[in-house]
């Protein structure tokens, strides 16, 4: 899985020592408030966006007993985060918080949240992701886009690589990282791979309009989830457009098949893949899943409810994240790989996104 970006985490010696006592009691007793600890989230970031334009973006940080510590950044470091947190990852010990209005990225020591590092001067800043713990690749661009490379050592940056039209999701595996070029404010349909040697793009592939979010399955094959293309007539009507898609590519980045979802009135969002890496799981308002080998998108939706972010933990449970305005805050909600619920959890405004420390 991404760190999801979703979920690469590197916790300095200091960390281990807490982290490991934390388990023996957990071991010790597994329930806390009367929950089982499965049930919760446990030594994870929600990452909440906040109301566009309010600088209220904040980090929801659920400890190792899964208590919930509301505003993290904010109590800890006794000023505002920012303004739209759009994603985070963890590197080299640190986390890295992307801010997409407020144009820059936050750095904190994860041992204790405390600011080390500000990075300042992005664009469009959206996504980032860790390689090796050397690297911090952030995707920047709401126009021509480019992939901003952070030494994760000095966090410095160091290289600007030019990629698609407001790039989205990236991918990393062994010597690459697969960018999805979404469009931006625009449309754009391909991917770039960046070679991580050269640092450059060594290759551009054509996929489905608009991609977004991007994963690898156990045969080595790439699975691109494409928003489409929406047409407004001069009213801003919905007039037309091209369906969204999931797009499957070879080890060598060729199409093999395109999976349409829905018609060009469907939103998607957020690609997740089990860690069998033979299920896909996909954001659709609902929360859909498909076979691998499947040919068609399925019509019944796996998980019901109107989500704004969706995640896999370590285990395959679901996180499915809620947001009934910009103006309240939002849930978390723990499905098992049944789809049932195991709780859910009051958080900030906005959440898009869950990053675990360990």
């Amino acid at each position: 899985m991404k760190t999801s970006q979703l979920l690469l985490g590197v916790m300095a010696v200091a960390v281990l020592s807490v982290t490991s006592c934390k388990k023996d009691e957990e071991n010790e007793d597994p329930i806390q408030d009367g929950v089982s600890l499965e049930n919760k989230l446990v030594d994870a970031y929600v990452v909440n966006e906040g109301s566009f334009g309010s600088s209220n973006a904040s980090i929801t940080y659920f400890d190792a007993s899964g208590n919930p510590q509301a505003n993290y950044f904010n109590t800890v470091n006794n000023r505002e985060l920012g303004d739209v947190a759009q994603s985070m990852t963890i590197a080299n010990g640190n986390g890295y918080i992307v801010l997409n209005a407020s144009g820059k990225v936050e750095v904190v020591d994860i041992t204790n949240f405390e600011s080390t590092a500000t990075i300042e001067g992005l664009s469009y800043p959206r996504y980032a992701i860790n390689v090796n713990n050397e690297k911090v690749l952030v995707s920047n661009g709401s126009g021509a886009g480019t992939v901003e490379v952070i030494d994760a050592t000095t966090n410095q940056v160091t290289q600007s690589i030019n990629v698609g039209d407001g790039p989205e999701m990236m991918y990393h595996y062994n010597n690459e990282v697969v960018v999805a070029n979404s469009g931006g404010w625009g449309i754009d349909s391909t991917i770039s791979v960046i070679d991580l040697t050269s640092m450059t793009v060594s290759t551009t592939v054509e996929v489905g309009k608009g991609p977004f979010d991007i994963e690898r399955d156990v045969n080595g094959n790439y699975w691109v989830l494409c928003k489409g293309e929406k047409e407004y007539d001069s009213s801003w009507n919905l007039v037309g457009g091209v369906a969204p898609s999931l797009v499957q590519l070879d080890a060598n980045f060729n199409v093999v098949k395109t999976i349409s979802i829905g018609d060009y009135t469907t939103s998607v969002g957020s690609l997740e893949i089990d860690l069998a890496k033979s299920t896909l799981y996909y954001r659709s308002g609902d929360i859909y899943k498909i076979d691998i080998d499947a040919t068609e998108a399925p019509t019944a939706a796996f998980i019901e409810g109107s989500f704004s972010g969706l995640v896999l933990d370590a285990t395959d449970r679901i996180i499915g994240l809620k947001t009934p305005s910009y103006t309240e805050n939002g849930t978390a909600q723990i499905f098992n790989s049944a789809g049932t619920l195991l709780g859910t959890y009051d958080v900030g405004i906005g959440p898009n996104g869950v990053v675990f420390r360990n």
